[in-house]
């Protein structure tokens, strides 16, 4: 990494372009005045003074009061640790805010019939975690394919087991399923019949408490999994009837 690109880095962490530029020229000096930093840093000595009270502040340099000043970087683990606490400060302070954001909307609005599109398999992979987590009777899912199941997926799944939510598992019929899915203590599989035709395009599904709807599509000629989902609604209870129509003979 060059010194342009410490700097752009130390930038989207939160430094100004003079803080981190003046932070470098001392960590390559380990001491110096103003004049030395101004040299090296490319920064008019004025804002060197500026820099070095603001990264004092951030607890990043100490500053010797002689004449004329010495500025001294304090450790690079030291500083690491001060770019987490405020980052962290940072981010929690602008999550507590939209937190109470949400539940101003949340107790505001009528959502009672809301259908929701996402697009992306990470993203669809937490959704899924999430809906699961709200299951209070039973659980169906079905993919594709079943190979590397995730382990959150399958800890969420085994919570499940633990608080005596049934989890089935829905299968083609000549469906491999590894043996990672072992773990969940509760699981039960059910495989279609054999004459079952195949869909080309979905990618997976799931079913909660008949009134929690998510399924995606992939496969031929569509380049991002994209998932439509629906949870306590009139509409996932009636899609998801719809959706378990495809079962013959499953429990439920």
């Amino acid at each position: 990494m060059t010194d342009s690109e410490a700097v752009e880095a130390l930038t989207d962490l939160g430094l100004s372009t003079y803080e981190a530029r003046v932070f470098i020229a001392l960590v390559r000096l380990g001491s110096g005045t103003a004049r030395d930093v101004a040299d090296i840093a490319e920064v008019p000595r004025p804002q060197v003074y500026t820099a070095t009270k603001e990264l004092e502040e951030r607890g990043f340099v100490s500053i010797q009061q002689s004449k004329p000043q010495v500025f001294r970087p304090v450790s690079l683990d030291e500083a690491k640790r001060q770019l987490e606490r405020q980052f962290e400060s940072k981010r929690d302070s602008a999550f507590e805010h939209l937190s109470s954001l949400e539940r101003q909307a949340g107790s505001s609005r009528d959502d009672s019939e809301d259908v929701y599109s996402i697009t992306g398999s990470d993203a669809i992979s937490e959704r899924i975690i999430h809906l699961v987590s709200e299951a209070q009777d039973q659980v169906y899912y079905g993919a594709a394919t079943l190979d590397d199941p995730e382990p959150a997926f399958l800890d969420a799944l085994q919570a499940c087991c633990d608080r005596d939510v049934s989890v089935t598992l829905l299968q083609e019929y000549d469906q491999s399923v590894p043996e990672e899915w072992d773990t969940v203590d509760c699981l039960v599989d059910y495989r279609l019949p054999q004459e079952q035709p195949e869909n080309e395009y979905a990618e997976r599904m799931l079913i909660v408490d008949t009134d929690i709807f998510l399924l995606s599509i992939g496969g031929t000629g569509i380049t991002t999994e994209t998932a439509i989902w629906s949870a306590r609604t009139t509409f996932a209870a009636a899609f998801s009837q719809l959706l378990m129509g495809g079962f013959p003979d499953l429990e439920r």
